[in-house]
C-alpha cells in the first residue's frame, strides 16, 4: 500500500490570509465561492451566527435572515456539542490559532453534507468572534469512502497499484532516473491531453516543463539528491496543446533493492489558488488606492511607535519622501512640548482602541503646525498596529484666534457706544452675550469615504458615512447591485435633491474632469438634517484613462453652517449699530473689514464695502 502525505502548508497560509483579510476585503467576502460564517466566540450564546456571505445561504438552503437567528453548533453541525466547542476549539482560537476541522452539517431540507471548516479568531463589530470558511467536501468524502472500500480490496501488486492511482483525482506519475515517464494515471493523461502512446514513445519530464522553468527544475533535482528536501516545487507545465498550467509537485525516490531507480510523484493543479491570490492582490490594491486618495494624513505605527506605512498625503503634509517617513517614529514628527500626547496615543489605542486629541506636529523643515489626531486599532496578519488619521487644522486655529481678537475688539467698541444712549447700552449688552457665544466656532467633523461604480450604479459607503446619519450598514444593500437612489438620492433634502444629484451625475457623465465638490443636506435617522461637504476624484488606469471608479469623502459641516448662521445674525446686529450713530462710522468700518476677512476664511464673498 502506498501512502502519500501531501504538504498543504501553502494552502493553509492562503486560507489564513483569507481569514485575516476579511475585514479589509468586504467586497471579496460575498463573492467567495466558499461559505463563510462569522459566529460568536465565548459566552452563553457561543456559536450564535453574526454574519454570513451569499455562498453560506446557497450551501445551507436557509435565507440570510434565517441563519442570523440560528446557532451554528446547535442548529447546523451534527455530532458536535457546545461543550466540545468551548473546551477544545475556543481555547485554541483564543490563543490566535487557525484551526481546520471536518464537520457534518444538516441543510434546511434535511439532507446532510460534509464541510472542511477553517476557523480563525476575528473581531466583529466589537465582539469576539470566529470566522469560518466552509468548503463543501461531500463529494470528496464520498470519494474517500469509495477509495477506502477499494483500498481494502486491492493487493500490493503493480496492477492493483495502477488501478488505485487511476481512481485519484490528481496526477500521479513515475519516471526513471533520466526523467522518462514510465507511468501516468488516467487523470493525468486526460487532464493534460496526453495518451498512453505518448508515454510509450518516451515522453520526458523536461518536455512538459515550461522553458522558463527548466533551470529551476534542474537545480531542485540537484538539491533534492543532496538531501535538501525543502525546495520550492511549484512549476509551470505545458499540456499537449502548449497551454501553461501552474502545478505543485510532491515526489519521492523509487527504490529497487535499496537503490534509487526513479521518481514517483503527484502533480496538483493550483490554477484556482493562483486566481484567489490574484484576487487578493487586486483587492489590496483597491484599498491602497483609497488609502492614498484620502485627503487626511494616514499613518500606521507598530506598538513601539515606528512608522510602518504612510499615505501620499503624509508625504505632502510633513515634507518627507515616503521612504524617509518609514525610517521615522512618532517622536520625530510630534512637537517636543506634545510628546506626552503621543505616548498617550499609543496607550489608549492599544488598550481602548480609540483616541482623539488636538496637538502640534513638526514638518521636515522644522515648522510646527496644528493637527487633529484620531487613533484606532488595526490588525494586519493577526498583529495589532496603531492607525492615526491626522488633519492639518492650522487654518481653523488661526481663524479661531482671529475671531477671538475680533470679539475682543467688538466688546471694547460696545463699551464705548454705551455713552450714546440707554437704548444703545441695551443693544451692547445683547451683543456682548452674542460675542461670548461666537467663540464656539467650527470644529472638525468626522470624515467618511465612499466609492461609486458608474458602470453598475453601485455606491459603497464607509461605516463613518453611515454613522453621520445614525444609520446601520444592514439597512442597505451593499452587495454590488445598483443602489445609488436608496443609499444617497432618497436621503437628500427635498430642496437639495434635484440640484445635488444633477451636479454629481453631470460630473460622471462629462468625463469626471477635475475634482468633484458638492454641498447638500442628508436626512438623519432621528429626523434632523445633516449638512455634508462631499469631494471626490475618479481613478485612472496605468495608461491615464478614466476608469468607472470614483473615490471620495463626506465631511459633516453642520457646525460650520450653524456658525455661518450665527455670523449672519451678528452682521445684522452690526447693521443696527451702523444706523444708530454716524459718529461711530470709522470704528464700524474697521469692524467690517475684519468681518469681510472672516467671511473670506469661511469661503463666502465679502458683504461690506470698506472705506480705505
Amino acid at each position: 500500500v502506498s501512502v502519500y502525505i501531501i504538504d498543504v502548508t501553502k494552502r493553509k497560509q492562503t486560507e489564513k490570509e483569507l481569514a485575516l483579510k476579511e475585514k479589509e476585503y468586504s467586497d471579496l467576502f460575498d463573492k467567495m465561492g466558499d461559505a463563510v460564517f462569522v459566529t460568536k466566540l465565548g459566552g452563553k450564546d457561543a456559536g450564535r451566527i453574526l454574519e454570513v456571505n451569499n455562498a453560506a445561504t446557497l450551501q445551507s438552503g436557509y435565507k440570510k435572515e434565517e441563519l442570523l437567528k440560528k446557532n451554528i453548533t446547535d442548529d447546523l453541525v451534527i455530532g458536535l456539542s457546545k461543550i466540545d466547542v468551548r473546551d477544545k476549539l475556543e481555547e485554541k482560537l483564543n490563543r490566535g490559532e487557525i484551526i481546520t476541522v471536518i464537520e457534518k452539517k444538516k441543510k434546511k431540507d434535511g439532507t446532510v453534507m460534509w464541510a472542511e471548516v477553517t476557523l480563525a479568531p476575528y473581531q466583529f463589530r466589537g465582539e469576539k468572534a470566529a470566522i469560518g470558511i466552509n468548503r463543501n467536501i461531500t463529494q470528496r468524502k464520498e470519494n474517500e469512502e469509495k477509495l477506502k472500500a477499494t483500498l481494502q480490496k486491492l493487493t500490493k501488486s503493480e496492477e492493483r497499484f495502477r488501478e488505485l492511482t487511476d481512481l485519484l483525482p490528481q496526477v500521479v506519475y513515475e519516471t526513471d532516473f533520466d526523467g522518462n515517464f514510465t507511468f501516468v494515471n488516467k487523470y493525468g493523461l486526460s487532464a493534460f491531453g496526453y495518451s498512453g502512446d505518448d508515454i510509450k514513445s518516451g515522453l520526458n519530464f523536461m518536455q512538459v516543463i515550461a522553458p522558463e522553468e527548466k533551470d529551476h527544475v534542474i537545480e531542485n533535482i540537484k538539491q533534492y539528491l543532496q538531501g535538501n528536501t525543502e525546495v520550492d516545487t511549484e512549476y509551470v507545465i505545458l499540456d499537449k496543446a502548449g497551454n501553461k498550467i501552474p502545478v505543485q509537485i510532491y515526489s519521492n525516490l523509487i527504490y529497487n533493492d535499496n537503490k534509487p531507480v526513479g521518481y514517483r510523484g503527484i502533480a496538483i493543479d493550483i490554477s484556482k489558488q493562483k486566481k484567489t491570490e490574484e484576487a487578493l492582490r487586486e483587492s489590496e490594491k483597491q484599498y491602497r488606492d483609497i488609502f492614498n486618495a484620502a485627503t487626511d494624513v494616514m499613518l500606521i505605527f507598530d506598538k513601539k511607535g515606528n512608522i510602518i506605512e504612510a499615505n501620499a498625503q503624509a508625504s505632502k503634509t510633513y515634507g518627507y519622501r515616503h521612504d524617509e517617513l518609514l525610517k521615522l517614529t512618532g517622536k520625530n514628527i510630534v512637537h517636543p512640548d506634545y510628546q506626552h500626547l503621543f505616548k498617550k496615543f499609543k496607550q489608549d489605542v492599544e488598550n481602548a482602541n480609540e483616541f482623539h486629541v488636538e496637538s502640534v506636529d513638526v514638518r521636515k523643515d522644522g515648522s510646527p503646525f496644528n493637527v487633529d489626531v484620531k487613533g484606532s486599532s488595526l490588525y494586519i496578519h493577526g498583529r495589532q498596529y496603531l492607525l492615526a488619521v491626522i488633519r492639518d487644522i492650522t487654518d481653523k486655529i488661526q481663524a479661531r484666534e482671529k475671531l477671538e481678537n475680533i470679539n475682543r475688539q467688538l466688546m471694547a467698541t460696545e463699551q464705548q457706544l454705551r455713552a450714546l444712549n440707554q437704548e444703545l447700552e441695551t443693544k451692547n449688552y445683547d451683543l456682548k452675550l452674542s460675542a461670548e457665544r461666537y467663540k464656539a466656532l467650527i470644529t472638525v467633523s468626522h470624515t467618511g469615504t465612499w466609492e461609486y461604480h458608474s458602470d453598475s450604479g453601485f455606491l459603497w459607503r464607509s461605516d463613518e458615512c453611515l454613522k453621520m446619519l445614525g444609520r446601520n450598514r444592514e439597512d442597505y444593500d451593499f452587495s454590488g447591485a445598483p443602489n445609488l437612489k436608496e443609499v444617497w438620492i432618497d436621503l437628500l433634502h427635498p430642496d437639495d435633491r434635484e440640484k445635488a444629484s444633477k451636479h454629481f451625475l453631470d460630473f460622471i457623465k462629462n468625463g469626471s474632469k477635475g475634482m468633484y465638490e458638492n454641498y447638500y443636506r442628508l436626512h438623519h435617522s432621528d429626523g434632523h438634517w445633516v449638512w455634508i461637504l462631499s469631494r471626490g476624484n475618479t481613478l485612472r488606469d496605468e495608461n491615464g484613462n478614466i476608469t468607472s471608479i470614483t473615490l471620495g469623502t463626506h465631511i459633516d459641516i453642520t457646525e460650520q453652517k450653524k456658525a455661518e448662521e450665527e455670523l449672519k445674525n451678528r452682521m445684522e446686529e452690526l447693521e443696527i449699530f451702523n444706523d444708530a450713530s454716524v459718529n461711530r462710522e470709522l470704528m464700524i468700518n474697521e469692524l467690517r473689514r475684519e468681518v469681510n476677512l472672516l467671511l473670506d476664511q469661511l469661503g463666502e464673498k465679502p458683504k461690506y464695502e470698506v472705506v480705505e
